[in-house]
């Protein structure tokens, strides 16, 4: 093979995997081999190394991506969901749906259609995510072949689509305007947090045959950060074949109605992070009761704040606490990891603290915003944003350094938050908040 030709499907791979996550098989390597081929002129204008910020893979990756579905596929699961929709609906829910990997549009169209069957299609949102262009674009135009549709009742077909012609039928107005496709990337926009701000926070989340193209590593990193941004007694559905391996994740599997579910484990209130506390002692470092300036215990916290690891996080946050029971920063820090863990109660209470103790930090005032938004206390929230959005420009522009607090705030640096940044998330919270009020 051509040295040149061999580096360049060497190098796509390389890049198909870190940027995807995708692990190469024997169809995918024979796809980067033919794309190198029709595509070879075009590359050698690259040399040796190619540059991946102009070179266009869409093609490449439409082939690689390329899902079969159809609509009403896996009965078992879709009884689930029915059942579970009623029940949230008799709540007065509002409930989001995710579809990661819709393909050409049939998963999220059925959840749809199961939602208009039920009465319920305006109190639902649909999000449906695929990094194809290909098959989004299909999804969009919502014309299928009858090949779309084995197995699923006339009835479906004659109230839900229009006949084009003998092998082609469009999907109703009503459906399509239901559901929201966009184009994503899993391996890395679920991790990135200004495109998740985009979406409201699942309730229930279909993953089905995408995570398995992943390595386990990756696989694992995904399903633990959905785990992350699910809401309470939300839950993952994926598929039978992808089962073993979310077990590994921080995600709670149970068995019902026949199929398997992946449920977020909430910890509701302080009891049961006391519990978890008790069962996890064994795991703690001891050395860091120790620790009299609390600098290694706090390196500890930060860490795990960032690797996500939660629920370890609070164990070593509890230790800060009962050595240093009036620091404003150990119950910010507290409050940001129940945030995180949706438990929106306990957090409010922690948040309250640390602005007791200290109304003068930028970052207490943002945080305690966002927690209220989650308790639909909106108003209240605003108040809080634009108080950190006047207490950063005093820090900015040395305005009322007389207050020693203000002073000597370091939070942003210890939590190695960038503060432009922060600035900038902060403006458009409120300018959000303020757009909200002015549609209602």
């Amino acid at each position: 093979m051509n040295f040149f030709k061999k580096s360049y499907i060497d190098q796509l791979s390389k890049y198909i995997n870190t940027e995807l996550g995708i692990v190469s098989d024997q169809k995918i390597k024979e796809c980067i081999e033919r794309f190198v081929e029709d595509n070879f002129d075009l590359l050698k204008i690259y040399d040796t190394t190619l540059d991946f910020q102009y070179l266009d893979l869409t093609e490449l990756i439409n082939e690689i991506t390329i899902n079969e579905t159809y609509f009403f596929r896996d009965v078992k699961q879709i009884e689930y969901v029915k059942k579970d929709l009623v029940s949230r609906i008799k709540n007065n829910e509002e409930v989001v749906i995710w579809s990661l990997g819709c393909s050409s549009g049939e998963e999220p169209y059925t959840l749809a259609i199961l939602c208009s069957e039920l009465g319920i299609l305006d109190k639902v949102k649909i999000f449906a995510f695929d990094i194809n262009t290909k098959v989004l674009e299909k999804a969009k135009e919502g014309i299928y072949t009858k090949w779309s549709f084995r197995g699923v009742e006339k009835y479906y077909i004659d109230k839900y689509f229009s006949k084009k012609n003998e092998n082609s039928f469009q999907i109703s107005k009503d459906i399509s305007n239901k559901v929201f496709f966009k184009e994503f990337n899993i391996k890395k926009d679920i991790f990135d947090e200004n495109v998740m701000q985009k979406y409201s926070k699942p309730d229930i989340v279909f993953c089905r045959n995408i995570l398995m193209y992943f390595d386990e590593k990756t696989f694992i990193d995904i399903s633990n950060q959905i785990e992350g941004l699910l809401n309470k007694n939300a839950y993952v559905i994926t598929s039978a074949q992808e089962n073993y391996i979310l077990k590994k994740s921080k995600l709670k599997q149970e068995f019902k109605d026949g199929i398997f579910v992946f449920y977020k484990e909430v910890f509701d209130d302080t009891e049961n992070e006391t519990q978890v506390i008790k069962e996890t002692n064994q795991e703690l470092d001891k050395s860091l009761f120790y620790d009299n300036d609390n600098t290694e215990t706090l390196n500890k916290v930060i860490n795990l704040i960032y690797e996500k690891k939660y629920e370890e996080t609070l164990i070593y946050i509890e230790i800060l606490i009962n050595k240093e029971p009036h620091d404003f920063f150990n119950y910010l820090l507290k409050a940001k990891v129940l945030y995180n863990l949706d438990n929106i109660k306990t957090a409010e209470f922690n948040i309250k603290k640390a602005v007791f103790l200290n109304s003068t930090s930028p970052l207490v005032h943002y945080e305690c915003g966002k927690i209220l938004i989650k308790n639909n206390m909106k108003d209240k929230a605003k108040k809080h944003f634009e108080k950190a959005n006047k207490l950063i420009y005093s820090i900015e522009n040395n305005n009322a350094l007389e207050d020693l607090k203000l002073k000597n705030d370091n939070t942003l640096e210890l939590l190695k938050i960038n503060k432009s940044s922060f600035i900038t998330n902060i403006r458009k919270r409120i300018e959000n908040l303020e757009l909200s009020n002015a549609k209602n």
